[in-house]
């Protein structure tokens, strides 16, 4: 809900409600993604990731010029926080959480990759499927699995995927491997970052 929402309903805000944006841009550009998969409501969040990333880049990356943020030109320095677009899934509005809902940490369906593994393999493992067996085909466009992956993998990861679907025998813990991929990531990024705000 926007501050406009609340405004027009007659509720009061408090300091998250502009705290929120902040933090969903740290999370964006922690991983330094170029696509990031959003819904249609995260629209204007995406925008201030941008416009923070801009801002940091100019006042700490000497050469950085926005109107060049890959540093493509000569002269121009490549930002250390990337610009991210949006990426949305074919006929779809909303990012699916793992009841296949939309992914909100108020319904409690996001896969929280600073957790433990532990919890986050029960997380994975609370996903509902149908109720056939591992080894048996399963049907994609019902799947709140396949609906994550298609926001992670590439097109020849998905290629593979689909085809497990097709044929059965699909790997559950595939999720896991994703999350710990993204966990590199965000080592890489806090070390630059930590870099460009010391000098």
């Amino acid at each position: 809900m926007t501050y406009k929402d609340k405004v027009i309903r007659g509720l009061s805000s408090s300091v998250s409600l502009f705290a929120y944006p902040i933090l969903m841009a740290a999370d964006i550009l922690l991983y330094r993604a170029d696509r990031v998969p959003v819904g249609k409501d995260q629209i204007q969040h995406l925008e201030i990731t941008r416009d923070l990333a801009n801002k940091c880049n100019a006042a700490y990356v000497l050469g950085y010029d926005a109107s060049d943020p890959e540093g493509t030109k000569d002269g121009n320095a490549p930002g250390i926080l990337t610009l991210p677009s949006p990426f949305f899934m074919k006929d779809e509005s909303l990012v699916p959480g793992t009841d296949g809902a939309k992914m909100s940490k108020s319904y409690n369906n996001v896969i929280e990759i600073f957790a433990d593994e532990a919890i986050i393999t029960k997380k994975i493992m609370s996903i509902k499927t149908d109720s056939s067996s591992v080894i048996e085909p399963k049907d994609m466009r019902v799947s709140p699995i396949f609906a994550l992956l298609q926001l992670l993998a590439t097109p020849s990861e998905m290629a593979d995927i689909e085809e497990s679907f097709r044929i059965g025998g699909y790997v559950e813990n595939v999720l896991n491997q994703w999350v710990e991929r993204a966990r590199q990531y965000t080592f890489s990024t806090m070390v630059s970052v930590h870099s460009m705000a010391s000098t």
